[in-house]
Order: structure tokens, then C-alpha cells, then sequence
């Protein structure tokens, strides 16, 4: 039984670095690629330190994508503020009001989930259009909170079911009005959940490259994503800097992920299993 146990010991802990390679080495050549000179990246080994390192690929992608990592940074504020504030409320009146009209709804929201934005491209960009949001970012802000906020509501729902009754009813004995309701014991019961769809709609809104592409065209108005896929041109690329670039994207993200990784998981397990009530 012992040596079994070391065996499989051995077997995970391989198993863990193994995956552990795949996942970093992808970083490893980004970083690498983008501290070296055109010349040096198109002829030393991608793998090994390169002689000489410089910094000059970043200012270059600073210079290429400094708007669009503006407008990434008020798209994906602004979508996550939007969720917030709109999802909250929506999950509440799900859960405490009364009418076959709310559980419609929540049966609308929960069907909604199987249709991939893919599928509804084109209605988007005629709408953008005909709301005259096109090349804007409140373009680009409507729909990804459009879609964000489906799967917000459906968790903050479950998750408010598992709120006990008692609370509620406490809150109305003391003459509490909704708002109040919300504010006092909704809100700060909700933060667990809500810190970690925060990270899930920054997330996805930072790395949205679908969206953005269909309903905007000027560099002044593009986010990162599109900006990065733009950099490229027809003949000729400047590969140290595009990788520079990707790297100056990810880090933000990367360094949320990192700090709010249990949040992120934990806020979104929380009343998973109320979905099919």
C-alpha cells in the first residue's frame, strides 16, 4: 500500500509539473520575445536569453495601443458597474416578488444562456446602427452588459433563495421599504457573490474581441483586443513589439486573476444548486 502511495505521489507530482510547462511556457516566450530587438527575435533561439535586452518594444506598444487600453479600462468599468447595479435588483424581484410574469422572466434569462453571441451578431450590429451607437463605446458597452447580465441575475438569484426568510421578514416587520431592504441586508449579503462576478464580467469584458470588431471601425474608439489584432500589417510586422503589447494587455488581468482568484471561484459556487428552483 506504501509503495502504491509513493507511485501515485510520484505519477501526480509529475503529472503537475508536465502541466505546469504547458501552461507557463507560452509566457515564458511572450516576456522572452518582447525584451528583444526585431533582429535579434528573427534570428537567435526563441527559447534561450538573447544577448542584448531592451525595453524599447513597450514604448512602442504604448505609442501603438495606449487609446485602446484607455477605452478597454472604461468598457470594462463601466460593464461591470452597469451589471452591478442593474443585476442586484433584478435578482431580488425575482426572488421576493410575486407573478407568473417574474418566473417567466427567470425562465427567459435561464434559456437565454444557450444562445452564443455568435448567433445574434448580426441583430446586434443592425441595432447598434439604428440607436446610432456605432463606432462608440456606449456601443460596445450596451451589448456586453446585455450579455453579462443574464448568467449575473440567474447566480445572484440562487443565491438570494438561499438567504433565510426570517431576514426578510425581519426587514418588513421593521417597516423597511425595498430600497432599504436592498441597501441594508441584500447588498452586503451579496458580496461574496458579487466580488466574484466582478472578476468573471471584467474578465470577459477585457478580452472581448467579437463585440468590439463588429460594432466599431476608428482606432480612436477600439479597444484592446482589436487594437492588438490591427497591429499587424499586410507586408511587414514588428513582432518584439505586437508581443510587447499582448504582454501590456494581460498583465492588468493577470494580476486581478491573481489576487482575486478565490473570490472569483468562491463568489460563483455560491448557490449554484438554487438554478433549478
Amino acid at each position: 500500500m506504501k509503495q502504491r502511495t509513493t507511485f501515485g505521489s510520484v505519477v501526480a507530482a509529475a503529472l503537475g509539473v508536465a502541466w505546469g510547462v504547458v501552461a507557463l511556457a507560452p509566457l515564458y516566450f511572450l516576456v522572452l520575445g518582447s525584451l528583444r530587438s526585431e533582429s535579434s527575435y528573427l534570428t537567435a533561439n526563441p527559447w534561450l536569453p538573447a544577448g542584448s535586452v531592451t525595453l524599447e518594444n513597450y514604448s512602442v506598444a504604448m505609442t501603438g495601443v495606449g487609446v485602446a487600453f484607455r477605452n478597454s479600462i472604461i468598457v470594462t468599468v463601466a460593464v461591470c458597474a452597469l451589471v452591478i447595479i442593474l443585476a442586484v435588483p433584478a435578482a431580488f424581484a425575482i426572488v421576493r416578488g410575486r407573478g407568473a410574469g417574474l418566473r417567466a422572466v427567470y425562465w427567459l434569462l435561464l434559456a437565454g444562456l444557450a444562445i452564443p453571441v455568435e448567433g445574434v451578431i448580426v441583430a446586434i450590429f443592425v441595432l447598434v446602427v439604428r440607436l446610432h451607437l456605432y463606432d462608440s463605446l456606449a456601443g460596445i458597452i450596451l451589448p456586453t452588459t446585455a450579455f453579462n447580465l443574464a448568467i449575473s441575475v440567474l447566480i445572484l438569484v440562487a443565491f438570494l433563495r438561499d438567504i433565510p426568510k426570517s431576514l426578510f421578514e425581519a426587514m418588513d416587520l421593521e417597516g423597511a421599504g425595498r430600497l432599504r431592504v436592498l441597501r441594508s441586508l441584500v447588498y452586503p449579503m451579496a458580496r461574496p457573490p458579487l466580488l466574484g462576478l466582478g472578476l468573471f464580467v471584467t474578465l470577459g469584458s477585457w478580452n472581448s474581441l467579437l463585440l468590439p470588431l463588429v460594432t466599431t471601425t476608428s482606432q480612436s474608439e477600439s479597444v484592446l483586443p482589436v487594437a492588438l489584432l490591427r497591429l499587424q500589417g499586410s507586408d511587414t510586422a514588428n513582432y518584439p513589439a505586437i508581443l510587447a503589447s499582448v504582454v501590456v494587455s494581460a498583465l492588468p488581468i493577470m494580476i486581478l486573476y491573481i489576487i482575486g482568484r478565490r473570490q472569483l471561484i468562491g463568489g460563483l459556487t455560491l448557490g449554484m444548486g438554487g438554478f433549478g428552483r
